[in-house]
């Protein structure tokens, strides 16, 4: 039987993890999604950190994942094989939620915490 890499050959400074379940901290165990793959450790704890600070400064949090891909058969732009991309994407949900807000004449002011991660 064959075991999986330990080390992604994309970049050998990633560490696979292949197990449905991850540990960031002792005491904690959550479940992750491997289904479609292995998952990188470092990007792991960097994600529950941000989960972690929001937690302690907000009472509600919600956490949403979002995959980005560019569409095939059309010109990609210069930038789109580095983090341009995603950080184009993360300035307009802050101010599509900053509008909504002002919209709603909310009180409350969204931080928005975040942690991206490029493939």
């Amino acid at each position: 039987m064959k075991l999986p890499p330990k080390r992604s050959t994309a970049n050998r400074n990633h560490t696979l993890h292949w197990q449905p379940r991850f540990s960031p901290v002792p005491g904690v165990t959550l479940p992750v999604l491997t289904a479609r793959g292995p998952l990188i450790i470092d990007y792991l704890h960097r994600a529950y950190r941000v989960f972690e600070k929001a937690m302690q400064a907000h009472s509600r949090v919600i956490v949403c994942c979002f995959t980005l891909t560019l569409p095939l058969g059309i010109t990609l732009p210069d930038d789109a094989h580095s983090n341009a991309a995603i950080g184009r994407f993360l300035r307009s949900v802050k101010s599509r939620v900053t509008a909504d807000l002002y919209r709603k004449r909310s009180p409350h002011k969204s931080p928005g915490n975040y942690s991206a991660h490029a493939a």
